[in-house]
């Protein structure tokens, strides 16, 4: 009955009333059918299989969980600590204060830089926004990119408009692999939000409310988008921030320039960006299973709770296997 209900769910909500606290009318609850098969055994086994898929849901929930807050530490580790000549975390500052120094950003490495991010980047650049219409370029076409393409989860090729026809493009303005791309202006939440773009289809160019950042090639771009991601970063970041609302915020090219950002080695770069992206692909492929177990799960629940897909097959094989 539990998984009846939650089937119903959806449809309860439709019927619901009140805006600030939902309430759904007992008499209306009562005219409401469900379908239920007649046999307990049957029952018993439909809730069996979608109970095993719960099971494994909520398993794999935990361990998304779980990478998500292993790869925030070890990223707070790496942009703090570094690595030494052996490939290990050094020891925190506070075991061996002999292997720091102090900086705008606070403790780091001894051996590290910190530079003004306009002397690591060979171009800074803002977008354009023409008036679009809302709906995705296809892939012939060009695409202006929104704000939700840049996200903490990653960039989101998708998420871009599709250029009026008539306009221009403006191929210098176009995302390439490699760039990293900053949001500009927006509520204060989503000001100076980060994503590096590792690949992206053609003919995407940025809007003027992202930047667009392309570092010298002595530089990993994907260590710098995590360093400018960072708590100390993102703090003097948000030191700069100005407007007049919550709601409308914005940061400058005058500002984002002199943004002192750390900087280890070339090779110590490339081992934090590699092992960050280890990880987050593996929270992808965890993220990607759970889809797929909840999309089972919703399939099968139509089918089983509809009859269109009988748990006689299921019944026949477990009284089989008690004979």
């Amino acid at each position: 009955m539990f998984h009846v209900l939650s089937d119903s769910v959806a449809e309860f909500d439709k019927r619901a009333h009140g805006s600030t606290m939902k309430h759904i009318k007992r008499g209306e609850l009562a005219e409401y059918s469900v379908g239920v098969p007649d046999d307990p055994k049957e029952q018993s086994k439909i809730a069996e299989v979608l109970d095993t898929l719960d099971a494994a849901i909520r398993g794999t929930e935990a361990v998304v969980a779980k990478l998500k807050a292993m790869k925030q530490g070890l990223l707070h580790d790496l942009l703090t600590r570094g690595i030494d000549a052996n490939g290990d975390l050094r020891p925190p500052h506070t075991e061996a204060p002999h292997l720091y120094k102090e900086t705008p950003l606070g403790w780091l490495p001894k051996e590290w830089d910190v530079l003004p991010l306009g002397e690591i980047t060979r171009e800074l650049a803002q977008g354009w926004s023409p008036d679009c219409p809302s709906e995705e370029a296809l892939a012939d076409e060009w695409g202006v990119l929104k704000t939700t393409a840049v996200v903490w989860q990653g960039y989101q090729a998708h998420e871009n408009k599709r250029l009026t026809m008539g306009l221009k493009p403006r191929p210098h303005l176009q995302v390439e692999a490699r760039d990293i791309l900053i949001t500009r202006a927006g509520p204060s939440s989503r000001v100076a939000v980060v994503a590096y773009v590792p690949e992206t289809r053609d003919k995407l160019m940025i809007s003027d409310k992202l930047y667009r950042l392309r570092v010298h090639q002595r530089h990993n771009p994907g260590y710098v988008s995590l360093a400018l991601g960072s708590t100390a970063v993102q703090r003097e970041i948000s030191k700069t921030i100005s407007g007049m609302a919550e709601s409308q915020t914005n940061i400058s090219q005058a500002t984002l320039k002199p943004l002192p950002t750390p900087l280890p080695s070339q090779p110590e770069q490339d081992f934090i960006a590699e092992t960050i992206t280890a990880q987050s692909q593996k929270i992808t492929e965890e993220e990607q299973l759970l889809k797929k177990l909840r999309l089972q799960k919703s399939g099968l629940m139509d089918d089983l709770l509809t009859g269109r897909v009988s748990v006689a097959p299921l019944l026949e094989e477990g009284a089989g296997h008690g004979a």
